[in-house]
């Protein structure tokens, strides 16, 4: 786990930023710093030794000294590459038993269609000095981060935005769309970040870079399917079950001891039990929240360290320690924070961080089996809607009540109401109060543009379905952006079990009712909303549920979901007028925001650029 850099084109103009660039990363990689100076390129790389008792360093040429890679993540289906293919065998011969040997000369030997045999999370750029070609390469669910920008000097990549910048010596200019999209949605979608001048790599995306600095973008995944399987129940549940199974192992590989984290929710607890099964003494760690007892979950997560028998690490939180870690963590950002529960998420990283360099969280289950079970059924309400008739006075009070006077037209109006976090015009007031300059109507038809164009594109067996991939591609890279940031500002790398692309694939397959689970009649449910109806007449995660009541009680397996939530006591000011909790969220991020970016006598965010 590390953190990469890179410039293709003038490498001599830019060399005092890259060294500046590979300060910058050290967080993510305390063990060594390097940058290796190419022809027309430089690659960099800041290590964090997880695997190998000697591990490899990087940058790191391949035998035929032709190719050269810096890569942050982990491949941990290396040994099984290597040893199931003699001819890269061959060409591992005598190197480290590494993944980063695995994938070098796996790239050397099979190019880009190597990248279809990797089971792990990664971002990685590879050079070929023969052509002179680099490639910036994203894992299938965005798991690693890879940010890119292209300037006069070249192209510049990282891990992080803020080492980018660097990269490019250009100062923060907020990208209108990146912020209107975090307003309202909570995370920049597709490839906008929140500078203007810099793109992020999609998940299952390369970019290829000439010598001259042409770009060209590919997908080399596609998650946008689902539907197709036809056996029984049983035979999903087992198939899940051994997938869960083989991937917690894949991702128990470490020569440094890994930890869990430990909600007491479903998905940390579940982990937490299948790893304890080959880890006695496991450590698990938790936040508890000290101010709001109908919030705190830690009562939950010492049940289950008990019946585990791990070693248990709660973290009591307060107002005060939640408020500096937040501003410090918007300060090293350079931009605001997507979710209250990601400042806890930081300092439950760095508790971790004291004895830890490994963890393996629960991200991805929701969105794979069905967690969010109000959003998931908007299409039972949108079936509502459509059927909808001045008879039913009732049924059309709780359908204007939730969704508006004036009910959604389309199925993704009535989305775009539900997911959106605040209203089309508080974001552009918000923006425009911060200082910038913005056209409303251009900003909400380029996003919902966006949002519109990943729900047509995808193909599944229901609506339902349809419903859970597209969260996979829309809302899941947020999250994980979100983990990636927290974990590696304190040095320690987190593992998504869920997210192994073999359990993604199997899962979209399921029928519906595998993963959301009726448990009342049909018949009761009319005249219901899907927010009646959500964990009271239906069982979100169904065969994980199952699967997971094999090491896990019953109370711990059947409690409503909660989403590691923070009391808003814990952001809002006491002057502040009342509003909903996310605007009371955002405006103190711009706020923050702004007082670290103006200098000495601005005013405001657009005097400070």
């Amino acid at each position: 786990m590390c953190g990469i850099f890179g410039v293709v084109g003038d490498v001599a103009k830019n060399r005092e930023r890259i060294e500046s660039a590979k300060a910058s990363l050290a967080h993510r990689g305390p063990d060594t710093q390097e940058a290796v100076y190419l022809p027309g390129a430089c690659l960099g790389h800041t290590l964090l030794s997880i695997i190998g008792e000697r591990p490899v360093l990087q940058p790191t040429l391949s035998r035929d000294g032709q190719g050269i890679l810096t890569f942050n993540g982990e491949i941990y289906n290396y040994l099984e590459l290597m040893d199931g293919d003699p001819e890269l065998q061959y060409a591992c011969r005598g190197l480290a038993r590494s993944d980063t040997i695995v994938l070098v000369e796996g790239l050397r030997l099979y190019g880009r269609s190597f990248l279809s045999r990797l089971n792990g999370m990664f971002a990685f750029a590879y050079h070929d000095l023969s052509t002179r070609q680099t490639l910036l390469v994203r894992d299938r669910m965005g798991i690693k981060p890879l940010f890119y920008s292209q300037v006069a000097g070249g192209v510049m990549f990282a891990s992080e935005l803020r080492t980018v910048r660097i990269l490019t010596g250009t100062s923060f200019v907020p990208d209108p769309e990146g912020f209107y999209s975090y307003l309202r949605f909570r995370y920049p979608i597709n490839s906008r970040t929140f500078d203007e001048r810099i793109r992020q790599l999609q998940p299952a995306h390369l970019l290829q870079i000439a010598p001259d600095g042409t770009l060209t973008e590919h997908r080399w995944w596609s998650n946008h399917q689902a539907g197709g399987f036809s056996g029984a129940y049983e035979q999903a549940a087992a198939e899940t079950e051994a997938i869960i199974e083989s991937s917690i192992e894949l991702r128990m590989r470490s020569d440094h001891d890994f930890s869990t984290y430990l909600s007491g929710g479903l998905d940390s607890s579940f982990i937490a039990a299948l790893a304890s099964r080959n880890k006695p003494q496991l450590d698990t760690y938790s936040i508890a929240i000290l101010d709001d007892k109908e919030l705190d979950e830690s009562a939950f997560a010492a049940l289950v360290a008990r019946l585990l028998g791990t070693r248990h690490h709660p973290h009591e939180l307060g107002i005060a320690e939640y408020r500096q870690e937040h501003a410090t963590l918007v300060k090293d950002l350079i931009e605001p924070v997507g979710v209250p529960n990601e400042v806890a998420l930081k300092v439950l990283s760095r508790e971790v961080s004291r004895t830890h360099r490994v963890v393996l969280s629960g991200e991805g289950a929701d969105e794979v089996f069905g967690g969010y079970g109000r959003i998931f059924l908007l299409p039972h309400d949108w079936e509502l809607i459509q059927a909808l008739s001045d008879e039913n006075g009732s049924l059309a009070h709780k359908l204007h009540t939730r969704y508006g006077q004036s009910l959604p037209g389309t199925f993704l109006e009535l989305f775009l109401r539900r997911y959106s976090y605040t209203p089309h015009e508080y974001a552009v007031e918000a923006l425009r109060e911060w200082g910038l300059e913005v056209n409303g109507d251009e900003l909400k038809e380029s996003i919902e543009g966006d949002i519109v164009e990943l729900y047509e594109s995808i193909e599944a067996d229901s609506p339902y379905n349809r419903m859970l991939v597209f969260f996979q591609n829309l809302h899941l890279p947020g999250l994980l952006h979100r983990l990636d940031t927290v974990t590696m500002a304190h040095s320690v790398e987190a593992r998504v079990p869920f997210l192994d692309h073999r359990l993604v694939e199997f899962a979209n397959t399921l029928p519906i009712e595998f993963k959301v689970r009726p448990t009342s009649p049909i018949a009761e449910l009319s005249g219901l909303v899907a927010d009646e109806i959500s964990e009271v007449h239906n069982m979100p995660k169904a065969i994980l549920k199952d699967i997971a009541r094999k090491v896990l009680p019953d109370d711990i397996v059947d409690r409503r979901k909660m989403g590691f939530p923070i009391p808003p006591s814990y952001y809002r000011t006491n002057e502040e007028s009342p509003t909903t909790d996310y605007i009371s969220w955002t405006r103190r991020n711009l706020d923050i925001l702004d007082k670290i970016s103006q200098p000495e006598g601005a005013n405001g965010v657009s005097d400070a650029i």
